[in-house]
């Protein structure tokens, strides 16, 4: 049975880790992340979530062949007078997108979300492959100290999130790949800095504190395994109307004019192997943007990787072999807990937090 327990004022169900409710259907799913192999083998068709935020939804028209496809048909009925229509046509003057900006860094690859002005995943592959992190990619001289939070000029400026929509804000400026897991290049540690890889996240009981600690939990992997690769985004999830039991969509927005988002919460999915070995250990990962006490078991966070899949509309790790003797649950072969500890605020980040806004 799950737990109920409290963050921030929120109610949470422990037992699936933040937020969610699964209605188990039909087995047309893997459930790779499966806590109870008896009960949780099919992945829920239907899932419902529970506290705020954004459904990310758009519409990509596209066939194998990345051109745009021509629809046929449509015949007028009128013999050699009949006209088809031609797709491609109306998009004679241009396509409106939606474009996701993809980029790779030194250390780790992003995709960011030109309406939300938020990533919408960073991986970490200190060794250049996502965020991949190893014993090698901690070790080194490089210093936050001389790193600098900065506009990502690659992305148009009517689109990309500014400094100064951070400013006074009451939300830290959130890394989504860590800036610790690049201490073997410098150059690598400021790409971190680049706001294409930040989002607003609550400091205090947060970022600088619960979301710390999961950081330091990712990176110690590394003491058992070889290999550890991270992806981390944001998600926007629906909270429920207590009177009229209707789902809605809610999230601050920050900035002037106000246009960066504040997701809701944060999911981090972990996928770790040894070189001699063909086992991966994956784990998913969901946190509420909010105060989380430290008394907290990291493992009452955890939810299945279909569940974020179907939050956040990705795809991960898809390429792993997911035959049932090689993908295990990562917390189900080593301990899943995080280490409270007092860490050293930067004084960049000093800032007063807000009161929520109105529901």
């Amino acid at each position: 049975m799950s737990k109920a327990f409290t963050v921030g004022g929120g109610i949470f169900l422990s037992g699936l880790s933040a937020l969610f409710y699964y209605k188990n259907q039909n087995n047309d799913y893997p459930n790779i992340n499966s806590s109870n192999t008896s009960g949780n083998d099919s992945i829920l068709k239907n899932l419902v979530f529970e506290r705020n935020l954004t459904e990310n939804t758009g519409l990509v028209v596209s066939d194998n062949s990345n051109n745009f496809g021509v629809i046929s048909g449509g015949s007028s009925g009128k013999g050699n007078n009949s006209i088809i229509p031609d797709g491609k046509e109306a998009l004679r003057f241009g396509f409106p997108g939606p474009i996701n900006d993809v980029g790779i860094r030194q250390s780790y690859a992003y995709s960011f979300n030109r309406m939300l002005r938020n990533p919408n995943w960073a991986n970490i592959n200190i060794d250049k492959v996502a965020e991949h992190i190893t014993k090698q990619s901690l070790e080194g001289e490089a210093n936050r100290e001389k790193s600098k939070f900065k506009e990502d000029d690659s992305i148009p400026k009517k689109f990309r999130s500014l400094l100064s929509d951070y400013f006074r804000s009451g939300f830290d400026r959130g890394h989504l790949a860590p800036a610790g897991n690049n201490k073997s290049s410098q150059i690598a540690m400021d790409e971190t800095f680049y706001l294409t890889n930040i989002s607003p996240q609550v400091g205090d009981g947060f970022n600088r504190h619960y979301w710390s600690y999961l950081e330091i939990f990712v990176r110690n992997l590394t003491k058992s395994f070889d290999d550890v690769y991270c992806i981390t985004g944001p998600l926007y999830l629906p909270s429920q109307d207590p009177d009229t039991k209707k789902w809605y969509v809610k999230y601050q927005v920050i900035g002037n004019p106000p246009n960066v988002a504040v997701p809701t919460h944060f999911y981090k999915i972990v996928l770790t192997k040894n070189s001699n070995s063909p086992a991966h250990f994956i784990q998913g990962f969901v946190l509420p943007n909010d105060r989380v006490s430290d008394k907290i078991n990291l493992e009452n966070f955890i939810v299945p990787i279909e569940a974020i899949e179907k939050a956040s509309g990705l795809e991960f790790f898809s390429s792993v072999d997911k035959d049932k003797n090689r993908v295990y649950d990562l917390c189900k072969h080593t301990v899943c807990a995080v280490r409270p500890y007092k860490p050293k605020i930067d004084p960049s980040e000093k800032q007063p937090r807000l009161p929520a806004p109105p529901k």
